[in-house]
């Protein structure tokens, strides 16, 4: 279990038009996100300790280095393969990287803005040394996350970095993806990727794998919309809707990305970072509108 005394872990930063609160012990989440009126944009998680494999779905954390599921927990790398510990609310396959179930640490702290970081380690989890930051800031009605990874290994680092928050109230999402990657049951991209529009091919219509989008805009019942952009180098996309969240996550490659490279399949967007490389990229959500006003101009 992951706990930090109770409210006297939680850091909260502010602008005009939002405010954002944090718990960087319980794996860098960012529990709270709320306009000036009080009205929630996220789910807020409001649990003071929680077991870091069964995470309430709820608040953000980041993904790192790593998102969704690495095949039977088996890691291609440039010698072979390196075995995973399997997640047991996804085996036997591995689940959302490490960095989310450890504790950051703070390095600096404004009204504004907070930077966490993330010493890692190499474990049954993950193989390699590296280094995390998460960079959080609010002006007016807009949150910008920069996130980054650095390999500290003395080997080549299979890297990737991405967000996975949890919108409360969604009633509609629109996006401008031109690509996406059918998935089997289990969650595993078939391999191949379509343009939008080609006719559809199983997996799960509830988790939709996107590539290659610049906007997605989420109405949300009295909160008005969120527009979500992101760097480059986040150009790929996971929508997940359940019946009381969806998550939209902003990542930098496809689900099993690194094994599907091995493979020959293109557009994965995986990384391979040299010691010492880092990884970064930037993503922004802006507060729009009221719920009045999205009745009369829905999505």
């Amino acid at each position: 279990m992951v706990s930090a005394g109770g409210r006297n872990g939680v850091i909260e930063i502010a602008s005009a038009g939002l405010t954002a609160q944090f718990r960087p012990d319980l794996g860098g989440r960012m529990t709270r996100l709320a306009r000036a009126s009080g009205a929630d944009i996220v789910v807020p998680l409001q649990e003071d300790e929680f077991d870091p494999l069964f995470w309430p779905k709820a608040g953000a954390y980041p993904l790192v280095p790593y998102h969704n599921r690495i095949a039977e927990g088996r890691l291609a790398v440039a010698d072979g393969f390196v075995a995973l510990r399997p997640h047991p609310q996804a085996l036997p396959h591995s689940l959302h990287g490490p960095a989310h179930r450890r504790p950051w640490s703070v390095r600096g702290h404004s009204p504004s803005s907070l930077t966490l970081h993330l010493a890692y380690d190499p474990d049954a989890d993950w193989p390699f040394a590296f280094e995390a930051s998460q960079i959080f800031s609010v002006r007016d009605d807009t949150l910008s996350i920069h996130l980054a990874v650095s390999n500290r290994d003395r080997r080549p680092m299979p890297a990737g970095v991405g967000w996975h928050p949890y919108f409360r109230g969604v009633s509609t999402v629109e996006h401008d993806a031109a690509y996406r990657w059918p998935h089997r049951s289990n969650f595993l991209p078939e391999g191949w990727r379509a343009r939008i529009g080609d006719p559809p091919s199983g997996g799960s219509v509830s988790t939709v794998y996107l590539q290659d989008w610049r906007c997605v805009r989420l109405a949300i019942a009295g909160t008005g919309t969120i527009t979500m952009t992101a760097s480059p180098e986040l150009a790929h996309l996971v929508l997940h809707q359940a019946g009381t969240y969806t998550c939209i996550e902003a990542v930098t490659h496809v689900a099993d990305g690194f094994n599907l490279a091995v493979r020959g399949v293109d557009g994965t967007g995986t990384r391979l970072l040299a010691p010492g490389e880092t990884l970064a990229g930037v993503i922004s959500l802006t507060v729009g509108g009221t719920d009045r006003q999205e009745r009369t101009s829905r999505l």
